[in-house]
């Protein structure tokens, strides 16, 4: 994912003023107030797993063990996504994590994807043209916003004990605050069902409404 900012106070000539290129995948954009707000998700790349299921002849617990060790090796560097700046008044490359594992939020009430999903936002009035991260543990599929705060919904099965029951669906949302000087993940839940795009959310008056 790259994000090009260009100069057009001159049409006829354009001037580019920075590019950054991201790790992941673009989910959507957003101008709010003056700021850019990129959501993009990233699937780390994990070690080959050895998989067990029913009726196997392998041991669970060993295929378990087997797994950790090879997860054992891993840092933060390698499940977090980077970005680097590629124009910048001529500079080389600069290549850093994406969005520091403080900004990284992990839902433990929800099971919302294995993915890390990250907001970058712009200042467009700010001459360096720097910018802010935060990230969340969890897909994205749907994005909505107003002007004070920026909402993610992915869509999540629960399985119930009864191997006979049907998966009920759920909706996952977690809401990020836009108001501050930097965006902040401020809370999540989740409701049955569907949600079927953002035309299907509202905020008024501070409250989220959800079709």
């Amino acid at each position: 994912l790259g994000v090009a900012i260009y100069d057009i106070s001159d049409p006829s000539q354009p001037q580019n003023l920075k590019m950054v290129e991201f790790d992941g995948s673009l989910v959507s954009s957003r101008l709010v107030n003056g700021n850019l707000h990129i959501v993009q998700q990233y699937l780390p790349e994990l070690p080959q797993l050895e998989l067990w299921y029913d009726g196997a002849d392998n041991d669970p617990q060993e295929v378990a063990d087997t797994n950790m060790q090879a997860l054992a090796g891993l840092t933060l560097e390698d499940l977090m996504p980077s970005y680097e700046i590629l124009v910048a008044d001529g500079q080389e490359p600069t290549t850093q994590l994406l969005v520091a594992p403080q900004n990284c939020y992990y839902p433990v009430t929800m099971d919302g994807g294995g993915s890390v999903t990250t907001v970058v936002s712009f200042d467009l009035a700010d001459p360096e043209l720097s910018f802010s991260s935060v990230g969340i543990v969890s897909d994205a599929h749907i994005v909505y916003a107003s002007t004070r705060a920026l909402y993610i919904t992915t869509h999540s099965y629960l399985q119930e004990l009864d191997d006979d029951s049907t998966p009920s669906q759920q909706a996952v949302i977690y809401k990020f605050d836009l108001t501050g000087d930097q965006v902040q993940c401020v809370g999540g839940g989740g409701i049955d069902g569907w949600i079927l795009n953002q035309f299907s959310l509202g905020e008024h008056n501070d409250v989220l409404r959800v079709a």
